[in-house]
């Protein structure tokens, strides 16, 4: 599994055409991996509020 994170790793892959060859890109700018290391993420501790209130 081929796992990608970021706009500017995003225009690199197209750049060298190899898009086919990934599993996952994610366009979080690198908030997924932030989330992935477990990091609290503002806009979803914002929605676990609301969703509280």
């Amino acid at each position: 599994m081929t796992v990608v994170d970021g706009g500017d790793s995003m225009a690199a892959i197209n750049e060298a055409d190899v898009g086919d060859k990934i599993t996952h890109i994610l366009t979080g700018d690198g908030a997924s991996l932030e989330f992935t290391e477990g990091r609290k993420l503002p806009g979803v501790e914002a929605l676990k509020k609301k969703e509280s209130e």
